[in-house]
């Protein structure tokens, strides 16, 4: 696996992760406490937030770590 294979998967991944993160703290929130809906429904619509701007996201973490550019905005 090249180095840019690498740095890709791993940008991709911490992409996961911050998706990920939304849904599982609205999950938790939904089932184990008695919270706002409101707030539940936050959560999941940043998660859908995340997903959508995919590309931008992507592009941001690579300009961070100073990976080579291999995303687009609009991915």
């Amino acid at each position: 696996m090249t180095d840019e294979s690498k740095q890709y998967w791993m940008v991709e991944h911490l992409w996961r992760l911050l998706r990920a993160m939304f849904l599982l703290i609205g999950t938790g929130l939904w089932l184990y406490t008695d919270t706002s809906p409101h707030i539940i429904m936050i959560c999941y619509l940043m998660a859908i937030l995340v997903d959508q701007l995919h590309g931008k996201i992507c592009h941001y973490i690579e300009k961070i770590l100073r990976f080579k550019e291999q995303h687009t905005d609009w991915e």
